[in-house]
């Protein structure tokens, strides 16, 4: 068969829009109407229809608080697992309410994920992959990253719309740590070692890949927040770094990802003098979300919250305690291996956490499936 991008995107037209971008336009997808109805739409569904949270007169706030009202304690808990993409369990959902859990998914520099089944005689339809961030980010090239976004956007629209593999509508991407040494093994991920070019890159890249309709076409991840660049022994690795380096350095990509309203945040597996990064309230309960204005979901990168208990020994190995306090500290989804579905139960019966503590969590995921029309199927 023949093999082709979801998006009929090729090296020559590819090469044309890295070079004259005013001249290539992403083209039109035959796919974007496509629905899966009844799956991911409460609001079409007639025992859902008529309650307060599918009134479309209410603001976004009043009908997330609708909704989050009707969900069982069992529901909150199982929804903290984010990932469909990592081989860990099956996400949980809100059956109380109609609406799937919100999945996360891979598309660093293109959507990690199967061709679409093609009937015989037709082209094998495959996710575009783009070169890589630090390629991208020598192209200087804002209409570019913008153009790039909304086609790995389009794409896991795409995906996500026909149950095509484990897809979600939030996405990790894009990587805006920075290249300190050349010799870390993830350099290729990431624009440069700029803070002023990373941060213009981010903004054009979730620009283009959230889009400016709505509901968002996808939603973006800035990740790993913070100060993280290191691999051989990232899991417990301890970054001791001066408030002017992170201030200077590390934080303006991550405050581009807050102004361009960024849909999500990953929080590293590093600790920043001596404390996890999933751990600490300081950095993404008081800067990212006060100071900056953050309004979206932290995920943990995966093990991350493991990390603070058995790694980091944050928690002297209690687990329990791990999930108290990285909820607590603003990470509202675990990537997995399911600590939060395991031990939030736990942490609540043992007072290390309270409802109104997981509801917040609860609340902002909602709240970013609201923003990515989950809760309103065709009309979105």
């Amino acid at each position: 068969m023949a093999r082709s991008s979801i998006l009929g995107i090729t090296s020559t037209n590819l090469l044309l829009v890295m070079v004259c971008p005013l001249l290539a336009q992403v083209p039109p997808h035959p796919y974007w109407n496509v629905t899966c109805p009844g799956c991911y739409a409460p609001c079409d569904k007639p025992q859902f229809a008529s309650l307060p949270f599918c009134n479309e007169s209410m603001t976004a706030d009043e009908r997330v608080a609708d909704a989050l009202a009707r969900l069982t304690l069992g529901e909150k808990v199982a929804a903290t697992m984010a990932s469909a993409s990592q081989g860990f369990a099956e996400p949980g959902g809100f059956p109380s309410i109609g609406l799937p859990q919100l999945m996360e998914s891979e598309a660093l520099h293109g959507l990690l994920a199967g061709c679409m089944p093609a009937q015989p005689g037709e082209k094998v339809r495959c996710p575009t992959s783009f070169p890589a961030g630090i390629g991208l980010g020598a192209t200087f090239n804002r209409t570019l990253w913008q153009a790039i976004g909304e086609a790995i956007g389009t794409e896991g629209r795409v995906y996500h719309n026909m149950k095509i593999g484990k897809t979600g509508l939030i996405y990790w991407t894009p990587d805006v740590n920075l290249v300190r040494d050349p010799r870390w093994g993830r350099a290729q991920e990431v624009p440069g070692e700029d803070p002023f070019l990373t941060g213009e890159y981010a903004a054009a890249f979730i620009s283009g890949m959230q889009g400016k309709e709505a509901y968002q076409l996808a939603g973006a991840t800035c990740k790993h927040f913070s100060a993280y660049d290191v691999e051989a022994g990232r899991h417990s690795f301890n970054a001791n770094v001066s408030r002017r380096d992170l201030v200077e350095f590390h934080w303006p990509a991550f405050q581009k990802c807050a102004e361009a309203q960024v849909a999500s945040v990953m929080c590293s597996y590093n600790a920043v003098n001596g404390v996890p990064s999933c751990a600490n309230g300081e950095f993404q309960n008081h800067l990212l979300r006060s100071s900056w204005g953050f309004d979206g979901v932290i995920v943990s990168d995966c093990e991350a919250i493991r990390n603070i208990a058995i790694d980091h020994n944050y928690t002297k190995g209690n687990l329990t305690a791990a999930v108290a306090i990285g909820i607590k500290a603003g990470t509202d989804t675990d990537c997995g291996p399911d600590e939060y579905r395991d031990h939030a139960g736990s942490a609540l019966q043992q007072g290390l956490l309270s409802e109104a503590d997981l509801n917040l969590a609860i609340k902002r995921v909602l709240k970013a499936s609201f923003r990515l029309g989950e809760f309103e199927g065709n009309k979105s």
